[in-house]
């Protein structure tokens, strides 16, 4: 990445494989050990690296194993998470994958992802529970906290970005890839991910649901 020369990319290779996409979706088990793994990839390279910052991003059925490897880890060993068009279910548990943030958990979603995220999960049904059509990253995720602590973790550190028509200046179209197209993906999302803040530097935020 030209734009951010001191950060080391490392891709989790967690999928089935090339195109296997119902497998990625429905299948939960591999997803939890994935995970796990992530989790303690993170972990160990923390504790070799005390000072270092470890910032998560996902995309589609990758959301939920970012998520999950999340909320495995004590708080605030993250910096961010930031995941875009999430193909799981809006009402996964993510209090503790928030908590183990210290700048929150940031979900790009579009309700014109009419493909992957309408008709596909009509027809296989979201990640993490097949029986739900209501995928976070078409309509956002419907946190459910239920202590004061929880309640300021949702508010203070969770933040929506629904699409809007001005993001296709910048290549993202409101479909299930749009959101990692250049340049949207350098211009917007990137800058959010390495941002040491829960708000953005851009005026995009809108929250899907108030917390008392």
């Amino acid at each position: 990445m030209d734009h951010f020369p001191d950060v080391d990319v490392r891709p989790m290779l967690w999928s089935h494989g090339y195109r296997r996409y119902i497998a990625d979706q429905r299948d939960f088990r591999w997803a939890n050990t994935m995970s796990s793994r992530l989790a303690s990839q993170i972990l160990a390279w923390k504790q070799a690296n005390p000072t270092g910052k470890v910032f998560l991003l996902g995309h589609s059925a990758g959301c939920g194993i970012a998520l999950h490897a999340a909320s495995e880890l004590p708080p605030e060993t993250l910096e961010k998470v930031v995941v875009m068009l999430p193909s799981c279910h809006s009402k996964v548990d993510l209090i503790g994958a928030i908590r183990a943030t210290k700048y929150g958990v940031h979900v790009w979603c579009s309700d014109q992802d009419w493909v992957i995220l309408g008709l596909m999960i009509r027809m296989f049904g979201c990640q993490y529970d097949t029986n739900s059509t209501k995928a976070a990253g078409r309509w956002g995720f419907e946190p459910k906290p239920v202590t004061e602590e929880e309640k300021v973790l949702v508010r203070d550190k969770l933040r929506h970005y629904p699409w809007n028509e001005t993001q296709k200046r910048l290549g993202n179209d409101g479909g299930h890839y749009g959101a990692y197209r250049s340049p949207f993906l350098e211009t917007i999302v990137l800058p959010n991910l390495f941002h040491s803040t829960v708000e953005p530097p851009y005026p995009v935020i809108e929250q899907l649901q108030e917390i008392p």
